[in-house]
Protein backbone atom coordinates (compact mmCIF):
# COMPACT_ATOMS: atom_id res chain seq x y z
CA UNK A 1 0.00 0.00 0.00
CA UNK A 2 1.30 3.78 -0.67
CA UNK A 3 0.19 6.63 1.23
CA UNK A 4 -1.74 10.01 -0.92
CA UNK A 5 -1.72 13.17 0.64
CA UNK A 6 -4.32 15.44 -0.99
CA UNK A 7 -3.45 19.31 -0.46
CA UNK A 8 -5.88 21.99 -0.72
CA UNK A 9 -8.92 23.75 1.31
CA UNK A 10 -10.51 21.31 3.58
CA UNK A 11 -13.77 20.59 1.89
CA UNK A 12 -12.22 20.09 -1.34
CA UNK A 13 -9.94 17.61 0.07
CA UNK A 14 -12.57 15.52 1.14
CA UNK A 15 -14.34 15.49 -1.79
CA UNK A 16 -11.42 15.20 -3.71
CA UNK A 17 -10.64 11.95 -1.42
CA UNK A 18 -14.17 10.56 -2.10
CA UNK A 19 -13.56 11.06 -5.78
CA UNK A 20 -9.82 8.95 -5.65
CA UNK A 21 -11.84 6.20 -4.05
CA UNK A 22 -14.23 6.18 -6.39
CA UNK A 23 -11.34 5.88 -8.64
CA UNK A 24 -9.87 2.89 -6.97
CA UNK A 25 -12.51 0.93 -6.36
CA UNK A 26 -13.28 1.00 -10.47
CA UNK A 27 -9.68 0.07 -10.41
CA UNK A 28 -9.29 -2.70 -8.33
CA UNK A 29 -10.30 -5.55 -11.46
CA UNK A 30 -6.94 -4.38 -12.96
CA UNK A 31 -3.04 -5.68 -11.73
CA UNK A 32 0.57 -5.03 -13.10
CA UNK A 33 3.13 -7.74 -12.55
CA UNK A 34 6.88 -7.66 -13.43
CA UNK A 35 8.75 -10.57 -14.30
CA UNK A 36 11.94 -9.38 -13.39
CA UNK A 37 16.12 -10.63 -13.54
CA UNK A 38 15.30 -12.28 -16.83
CA UNK A 39 18.83 -14.15 -18.55
CA UNK A 40 20.39 -11.84 -20.93
CA UNK A 41 20.51 -14.68 -23.88
CA UNK A 42 16.88 -15.63 -22.87
CA UNK A 43 15.21 -12.13 -22.76
CA UNK A 44 15.03 -11.89 -27.12
CA UNK A 45 13.42 -15.51 -27.09
CA UNK A 46 11.20 -14.19 -24.60
CA UNK A 47 10.29 -11.32 -26.81
CA UNK A 48 9.97 -13.03 -29.78
CA UNK A 49 6.81 -15.35 -28.40
CA UNK A 50 5.26 -11.59 -27.21
CA UNK A 51 2.43 -12.58 -29.56
CA UNK A 52 1.90 -15.64 -27.78
CA UNK A 53 1.09 -14.08 -24.31
CA UNK A 54 -1.15 -10.95 -25.98
CA UNK A 55 -3.75 -13.57 -26.57
CA UNK A 56 -4.54 -13.36 -22.68
CA UNK A 57 -5.92 -9.39 -23.16
CA UNK A 58 -2.67 -8.46 -21.24
CA UNK A 59 -0.64 -5.58 -22.11
CA UNK A 60 3.25 -6.05 -22.16
CA UNK A 61 6.51 -3.88 -22.48
CA UNK A 62 10.27 -4.76 -22.25
CA UNK A 63 12.66 -2.96 -20.44
CA UNK A 64 15.97 -4.93 -22.55
CA UNK A 65 18.40 -3.09 -20.07
CA UNK A 66 16.98 -4.31 -16.85
CA UNK A 67 15.88 -7.58 -18.24
CA UNK A 68 12.89 -7.54 -16.88
CA UNK A 69 9.00 -7.53 -19.08
CA UNK A 70 5.76 -5.88 -17.34
CA UNK A 71 2.19 -7.09 -17.81
CA UNK A 72 -0.35 -4.77 -17.34
CA UNK A 73 -4.18 -5.55 -17.88
CA UNK A 74 -7.58 -7.93 -15.90
CA UNK A 75 -6.05 -9.07 -13.27
CA UNK A 76 -6.85 -12.99 -13.84
CA UNK A 77 -5.13 -12.33 -17.42
CA UNK A 78 -1.71 -10.88 -15.87
CA UNK A 79 -1.47 -13.59 -13.47
CA UNK A 80 -2.19 -16.28 -16.45
CA UNK A 81 0.58 -14.13 -18.48
CA UNK A 82 3.27 -13.72 -16.05
CA UNK A 83 2.80 -17.54 -15.23
CA UNK A 84 3.51 -18.23 -19.09
CA UNK A 85 6.42 -15.98 -18.88
CA UNK A 86 7.96 -17.77 -16.29
CA UNK A 87 7.33 -20.83 -17.74
CA UNK A 88 8.83 -19.83 -20.95
CA UNK A 89 12.14 -18.60 -19.40
CA UNK A 90 12.52 -22.26 -17.54
CA UNK A 91 12.40 -23.83 -20.75
CA UNK A 92 14.36 -21.54 -22.66
CA UNK A 93 17.05 -21.77 -20.29
CA UNK A 94 17.21 -25.67 -20.43
CA UNK A 95 16.74 -25.83 -23.88
CA UNK A 96 18.68 -23.46 -25.89
CA UNK A 97 22.05 -23.61 -26.48
CA UNK A 98 25.46 -21.57 -27.32
CA UNK A 99 28.34 -21.45 -30.42
CA UNK A 100 30.81 -18.79 -30.89
CA UNK A 101 32.51 -17.53 -34.45
CA UNK A 102 34.70 -14.95 -35.14
CA UNK A 103 33.23 -11.79 -37.17
CA UNK A 104 35.42 -8.97 -38.03
CA UNK A 105 34.71 -6.16 -36.04
CA UNK A 106 33.71 -3.45 -38.68
CA UNK A 107 30.76 -6.44 -39.52
CA UNK A 108 29.29 -6.40 -35.94
CA UNK A 109 27.11 -3.13 -36.83
CA UNK A 110 25.37 -5.51 -38.72
CA UNK A 111 24.42 -8.01 -36.37
CA UNK A 112 22.65 -5.35 -33.84
CA UNK A 113 19.53 -3.85 -33.71
CA UNK A 114 17.11 -4.69 -36.74
CA UNK A 115 19.73 -6.43 -38.07
CA UNK A 116 19.91 -9.25 -35.08
CA UNK A 117 15.84 -9.06 -35.36
CA UNK A 118 16.33 -10.40 -39.11
CA UNK A 119 18.29 -12.89 -37.88
CA UNK A 120 16.17 -14.05 -35.28
CA UNK A 121 13.00 -13.67 -37.68
CA UNK A 122 15.44 -16.27 -40.14
CA UNK A 123 16.73 -18.90 -38.43
CA UNK A 124 15.22 -18.75 -34.52
CA UNK A 125 18.68 -17.50 -33.06
CA UNK A 126 20.16 -14.63 -31.25
CA UNK A 127 23.15 -13.36 -31.70
CA UNK A 128 24.76 -11.02 -28.96
CA UNK A 129 28.31 -8.90 -30.46
CA UNK A 130 31.01 -8.40 -27.76
CA UNK A 131 31.51 -4.96 -26.33
CA UNK A 132 33.96 -2.42 -28.50
CA UNK A 133 37.11 -2.90 -26.40
CA UNK A 134 36.63 -6.79 -27.10
CA UNK A 135 37.35 -9.21 -29.65
CA UNK A 136 36.28 -10.27 -32.43
CA UNK A 137 34.19 -13.05 -31.35
CA UNK A 138 30.07 -13.12 -31.49
CA UNK A 139 27.88 -15.97 -29.66
CA UNK A 140 25.02 -17.08 -31.39
CA UNK A 141 21.94 -19.10 -29.03
CA UNK A 142 19.21 -21.02 -30.08
CA UNK A 143 18.43 -24.59 -30.05
CA UNK A 144 20.65 -26.79 -30.76
CA UNK A 145 18.92 -27.99 -34.18
CA UNK A 146 18.60 -24.27 -35.16
CA UNK A 147 22.24 -23.19 -34.82
CA UNK A 148 23.66 -24.10 -38.39
CA UNK A 149 20.35 -22.06 -39.52
CA UNK A 150 21.47 -19.05 -37.08
CA UNK A 151 25.57 -19.52 -37.83
CA UNK A 152 24.65 -19.06 -41.55
CA UNK A 153 22.23 -16.12 -41.05
CA UNK A 154 24.46 -14.54 -39.25
CA UNK A 155 27.27 -14.47 -41.86
CA UNK A 156 24.95 -13.64 -44.29
CA UNK A 157 23.76 -10.90 -42.48
CA UNK A 158 27.35 -9.74 -41.82
CA UNK A 159 28.34 -9.83 -45.13
CA UNK A 160 25.06 -8.26 -46.90
CA UNK A 161 25.99 -4.68 -46.71
CA UNK A 162 29.24 -2.73 -47.97
CA UNK A 163 30.88 -1.15 -44.88
CA UNK A 164 33.78 1.18 -44.62
CA UNK A 165 35.03 2.89 -41.63
CA UNK A 166 36.11 6.84 -42.18
CA UNK A 167 38.56 7.87 -39.46
CA UNK A 168 38.54 11.12 -38.39
CA UNK A 169 42.05 12.74 -38.61
CA UNK A 170 43.42 12.55 -34.69
CA UNK A 171 45.43 14.03 -32.40
CA UNK A 172 42.48 11.94 -30.89
CA UNK A 173 40.99 15.48 -28.97
CA UNK A 174 40.72 16.92 -32.29
CA UNK A 175 39.26 13.86 -33.61
CA UNK A 176 36.59 14.07 -30.84
CA UNK A 177 35.90 17.63 -31.58
CA UNK A 178 35.40 17.07 -35.58
CA UNK A 179 32.74 13.69 -33.85
CA UNK A 180 30.83 16.61 -31.93
CA UNK A 181 30.63 18.78 -34.13
CA UNK A 182 29.43 16.57 -37.09
CA UNK A 183 26.23 15.26 -34.24
CA UNK A 184 25.94 18.91 -32.95
CA UNK A 185 25.95 20.70 -35.68
CA UNK A 186 23.14 18.18 -37.61
CA UNK A 187 25.50 17.29 -40.07
CA UNK A 188 25.38 13.67 -39.71
CA UNK A 189 21.55 13.93 -39.65
CA UNK A 190 21.34 16.28 -43.02
CA UNK A 191 23.31 13.41 -44.52
CA UNK A 192 20.91 10.13 -43.39
CA UNK A 193 18.06 12.57 -44.52
CA UNK A 194 19.78 12.87 -48.18
CA UNK A 195 20.97 9.59 -48.40
CA UNK A 196 18.50 7.07 -46.45
CA UNK A 197 19.44 4.14 -47.60
CA UNK A 198 22.56 4.21 -45.43
CA UNK A 199 23.23 3.69 -41.56
CA UNK A 200 25.64 6.05 -40.57
CA UNK A 201 27.33 5.84 -37.08
CA UNK A 202 29.52 8.18 -35.07
CA UNK A 203 32.18 7.28 -31.88
CA UNK A 204 30.32 7.55 -28.88
CA UNK A 205 30.54 10.83 -26.49
CA UNK A 206 32.37 8.91 -24.01
CA UNK A 207 35.56 7.96 -26.54
CA UNK A 208 38.11 9.84 -25.48
CA UNK A 209 41.31 7.57 -26.60
CA UNK A 210 42.54 5.81 -29.61
CA UNK A 211 41.76 6.06 -33.40
CA UNK A 212 37.81 7.98 -33.53
CA UNK A 213 35.97 6.66 -36.91
CA UNK A 214 32.53 7.25 -38.63
CA UNK A 215 30.80 3.54 -39.64
CA UNK A 216 29.11 3.78 -42.91
CA UNK A 217 26.78 0.89 -43.84
CA UNK A 218 24.87 0.69 -47.43
CA UNK A 219 25.28 0.83 -50.90
CA UNK A 220 28.40 1.33 -52.00
CA UNK A 221 27.90 4.24 -54.29
CA UNK A 222 26.04 6.30 -52.12
CA UNK A 223 28.48 5.01 -49.12
CA UNK A 224 31.30 6.65 -51.23
CA UNK A 225 29.05 10.16 -52.16
CA UNK A 226 29.20 10.68 -48.23
CA UNK A 227 33.12 9.55 -47.91
CA UNK A 228 33.93 11.90 -50.43
CA UNK A 229 31.24 15.43 -49.00
CA UNK A 230 32.97 14.21 -45.25
CA UNK A 231 36.58 14.49 -46.57
CA UNK A 232 35.39 18.11 -47.90
CA UNK A 233 33.80 18.68 -44.94
CA UNK A 234 37.45 17.60 -42.91
CA UNK A 235 39.63 19.69 -44.96
CA UNK A 236 37.58 22.89 -44.39
CA UNK A 237 37.84 21.52 -40.55
CA UNK A 238 41.24 21.67 -40.69
CA UNK A 239 43.16 23.88 -37.76
CA UNK A 240 38.98 25.01 -36.81
CA UNK A 241 38.15 23.30 -33.41
CA UNK A 242 39.63 23.61 -29.98
CA UNK A 243 38.90 22.40 -26.94
CA UNK A 244 38.51 25.15 -24.03
CA UNK A 245 38.14 24.19 -20.08
CA UNK A 246 35.63 25.73 -17.77
CA UNK A 247 34.52 24.15 -14.79
CA UNK A 248 31.89 22.13 -15.91
CA UNK A 249 29.97 23.37 -12.78
CA UNK A 250 29.58 27.11 -13.87
CA UNK A 251 27.99 25.46 -18.04
CA UNK A 252 24.59 25.30 -16.53
CA UNK A 253 24.82 29.17 -15.56
CA UNK A 254 26.35 29.70 -18.69
CA UNK A 255 24.08 28.20 -20.63
CA UNK A 256 21.25 29.83 -18.96
CA UNK A 257 17.33 30.11 -20.60
CA UNK A 258 18.54 32.86 -22.78
CA UNK A 259 21.37 31.79 -24.24
CA UNK A 260 19.51 29.36 -26.50
CA UNK A 261 19.55 31.75 -29.10
CA UNK A 262 23.37 32.11 -29.21
CA UNK A 263 24.49 28.48 -28.22
CA UNK A 264 24.14 25.08 -30.07
CA UNK A 265 23.30 23.11 -26.42
CA UNK A 266 21.91 24.50 -23.49
CA UNK A 267 20.54 23.25 -20.09
CA UNK A 268 17.49 24.09 -17.51
CA UNK A 269 16.75 27.97 -17.47
CA UNK A 270 19.50 29.90 -14.76
CA UNK A 271 18.73 33.52 -15.39
CA UNK A 272 21.51 35.91 -16.17
CA UNK A 273 21.86 39.44 -16.50
CA UNK A 274 21.55 40.96 -20.11
CA UNK A 275 25.33 41.74 -19.77
CA UNK A 276 26.48 37.89 -19.95
CA UNK A 277 23.50 37.09 -22.61
CA UNK A 278 25.18 39.98 -25.03
CA UNK A 279 28.67 38.72 -24.43
CA UNK A 280 27.29 35.52 -25.57
CA UNK A 281 25.91 36.73 -28.71
CA UNK A 282 29.12 38.59 -29.39
CA UNK A 283 31.18 35.08 -29.22
CA UNK A 284 28.64 33.84 -31.91
CA UNK A 285 28.45 36.99 -34.20
CA UNK A 286 31.88 38.85 -33.97
CA UNK A 287 34.22 35.25 -34.62
CA UNK A 288 31.78 32.99 -36.58
CA UNK A 289 32.54 30.34 -33.84
CA UNK A 290 29.85 27.42 -32.73
CA UNK A 291 30.37 26.77 -28.92
CA UNK A 292 29.35 22.75 -27.81
CA UNK A 293 28.55 22.47 -24.37
CA UNK A 294 28.99 18.71 -23.00
CA UNK A 295 25.94 16.99 -21.65
CA UNK A 296 26.06 18.03 -17.92
CA UNK A 297 25.89 14.06 -17.27
CA UNK A 298 29.29 13.29 -18.40
CA UNK A 299 30.54 16.13 -15.98
CA UNK A 300 33.68 17.46 -18.71
CA UNK A 301 34.69 20.57 -18.13
CA UNK A 302 35.79 20.45 -21.76
CA UNK A 303 33.61 23.23 -24.19
CA UNK A 304 34.36 22.52 -27.88
CA UNK A 305 34.95 25.99 -30.14
CA UNK A 306 34.49 25.25 -33.76
CA UNK A 307 35.38 28.05 -37.08
CA UNK A 308 31.95 27.79 -38.93
CA UNK A 309 33.31 25.57 -42.18
CA UNK A 310 29.76 26.15 -43.48
CA UNK A 311 30.47 29.80 -43.84
CA UNK A 312 29.91 31.60 -47.05
CA UNK A 313 33.52 33.12 -46.41
CA UNK A 314 36.62 30.92 -46.93
CA UNK A 315 39.46 31.71 -44.07
CA UNK A 316 42.62 31.11 -43.75
CA UNK A 317 44.19 29.05 -41.02
CA UNK A 318 46.02 32.22 -39.24
CA UNK A 319 42.23 33.75 -39.55
CA UNK A 320 40.74 31.09 -38.24
CA UNK A 321 43.49 30.56 -34.97
CA UNK A 322 42.71 34.86 -34.64
CA UNK A 323 39.15 34.03 -34.27
CA UNK A 324 39.33 30.70 -31.68
CA UNK A 325 42.29 32.70 -29.82
CA UNK A 326 39.79 35.54 -29.18
CA UNK A 327 36.56 33.36 -28.80
CA UNK A 328 38.21 31.18 -25.93
CA UNK A 329 39.34 34.46 -24.49
CA UNK A 330 35.93 36.20 -24.27
CA UNK A 331 34.53 32.76 -23.16
CA UNK A 332 37.54 32.57 -20.48
CA UNK A 333 36.65 35.75 -19.02
CA UNK A 334 32.57 35.21 -18.98
CA UNK A 335 33.57 32.12 -17.08
CA UNK A 336 35.58 33.57 -14.71
CA UNK A 337 33.02 36.84 -14.28
CA UNK A 338 30.03 34.60 -13.09
CA UNK A 339 32.45 31.93 -11.49
CA UNK A 340 30.75 33.17 -8.05
CA UNK A 341 27.81 31.73 -8.87
CA UNK A 342 27.15 29.24 -6.12
CA UNK A 343 24.18 26.30 -5.72
CA UNK A 344 22.22 25.82 -2.31
CA UNK A 345 19.46 23.38 -1.63
CA UNK A 346 16.32 24.21 0.57
CA UNK A 347 14.37 21.30 2.05
CA UNK A 348 10.66 21.62 0.89
CA UNK A 349 8.13 19.32 1.57
CA UNK A 350 7.33 17.77 -1.88
CA UNK A 351 3.56 18.28 -1.10
CA UNK A 352 4.68 21.78 -2.03
CA UNK A 353 6.64 21.52 -4.66
CA UNK A 354 4.08 22.06 -7.65
CA UNK A 355 2.40 25.24 -5.48
CA UNK A 356 6.50 27.02 -5.36
CA UNK A 357 6.83 26.35 -9.34
CA UNK A 358 3.02 27.47 -10.39
CA UNK A 359 2.14 27.44 -13.97
CA UNK A 360 4.50 26.79 -16.40
CA UNK A 361 7.18 27.71 -13.44
CA UNK A 362 5.61 31.32 -13.36
CA UNK A 363 5.58 31.44 -9.30
CA UNK A 364 9.50 30.31 -9.26
CA UNK A 365 10.07 32.55 -11.94
CA UNK A 366 8.95 36.09 -10.69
Amino acid sequence: MVPITLVGPKPLAYEAREMLNGIIASKTSKSTQRVRDIPVHVLPFVIALKDNFVAWSANLSFDTTAREITVSGDREAVVQVVDAVKKAVSDLESSIRSLKTSIPKRQHRLLTGIYADTIMAESRCAVFVPGPDEGDEVIIWGKQSDLPAGLGAVINQATSKHIREFTLPGPASSSKHLATYLDRSHYVKTLRNNYFGVDIFLPPPQANTGTLSIDLIGDESEVDAIVEQLTELIDKLKGATRGVTVDWLLHRAITGKNAKRYLTFFFQPCFLSDLVIHRLKQLHDTHNIQTYFPDESLESSEVILVCDPLSTTAITLEEKKKHLDDAEKELVKLARDIADVRTQKISVEKCWHEAILGTGGTTLNA
